[in-house]
């Protein structure tokens, strides 16, 4: 369907909109295939660096294009947004020596947090600016109860965009599902996680999500669908290769870019065991 991969060593250019897909300055295709790898960026700065890079490494291996990771944090890890940022640059450097495009999800857990985030938000951009590798998700999940109430409202994350130097890709944030905030450059959503169907809910429901990219009108990233987990969990987790390789396939026949999401991806943990068999399912039915 589209081309492109983790290209080691190349000089990464800036990717590009062009309708509903994601092209290169020269015009040609290039394909989302995310991961969630959450804490790369506190790793980076624990000075764990050859962790950093034996996930990179392995991200590239898999022929993923997109490692999403997250600049700040108090839940699922501790990152303070100046330590956060202070490894960022170095983080994003790293990342295009292994051939990989960064998203950045620059808030999260607001409510717990003393932060100006207009100026924080303009710092993610001043770095994100300096690296054709970068995009920004302003707001994972802007409707959680996590995130103030500011960042629930589409007008406010459409204000934060613009702290953002325009030549950097920048998505809202994905609403509550299947509501879309369709401002910003590409439009990221979560996917139903409806465990009907003996399971296979969330891949009934990604059939009938064409709709969301005719909404769109713009690149639409699916970023956060049910993760992989050594054991079902209805609604949260799913242990069934069959199901992700279904999952994947059918929103490549829909046009719509994918990213995996697994348990271990939280703490950016290579995916072992379960996760690692529907990660090779999902990859399958991607296509590459």
């Amino acid at each position: 369907m589209l081309a492109c991969g983790g290209n080691s060593g190349a000089q990464l250019t800036r990717i590009q909109v062009s309708g509903t897909r994601f092209v290169h300055a020269d015009g040609r295709p290039f394909e989302w295939r995310g991961i969630t790898a959450f804490r790369l960026v506190e790793m980076e700065s624990a000075g764990r660096s050859a962790d950093v890079d034996a996930y990179l490494a392995w991200a590239a291996d898999q022929k993923l294009t997109v490692v999403r990771v997250i600049a700040l944090g108090k839940v699922i890890f501790d990152l303070p947004p100046e330590r956060g940022l202070a490894a960022l640059d170095t983080f994003l450097s790293r990342a295009s020596r292994h051939g990989l495009y960064v998203e950045i999800v620059a808030l999260i857990d607001t409510a717990l947090l003393d932060l100006d985030l207009p100026l924080y938000v303009r710092r993610i951009g001043a770095v994100a600016a300096k690296h054709p590798n970068a995009m920004v998700e302003i707001a994972n999940e802007p409707y959680h109860s996590n995130q103030r109430e500011d960042v629930h409202r589409g007008e406010y994350l459409e204000q934060l965009r613009r702290e953002i130097p325009s030549h950097v890709l920048v998505a809202l944030g994905a609403a509550d599902y299947p509501n879309l905030h369709v401002g910003g450059d590409y439009v990221t959503f979560h996917s139903s996680r409806s465990p009907a169907e003996n399971g296979w809910g969330h891949v009934r429901d990604i059939r009938a999500a064409g709709d969301l990219l005719r909404k769109a009108g713009k690149p639409l990233v699916n970023d956060e669908p049910i993760g992989a987990g050594e054991k079902f969990e209805p609604g949260r987790r799913d242990d069934s290769p069959e199901r992700f390789r279904a999952h994947a396939l059918a929103a490549r026949q829909l046009g719509i870019y994918s990213t995996f999401h697994y348990q271990g991806g939280l703490q950016a943990s290579i995916p072992r065991g379960r996760e690692l068999e529907c990660f090779r399912a999902w990859r399958e039915g991607g296509g590459f």
